[in-house]
């Protein structure tokens, strides 16, 4: 996973979906 994906997740998400979502 590559970090802009990650910086995506944190933003839409938030944290909780950045630690748990690492499959998609």
């Amino acid at each position: 996973m590559s970090r802009m994906a990650e910086q995506q997740l944190y933003i839409h998400g938030g944290y909780t979906s950045a630690t748990s979502g690492r499959t998609f």
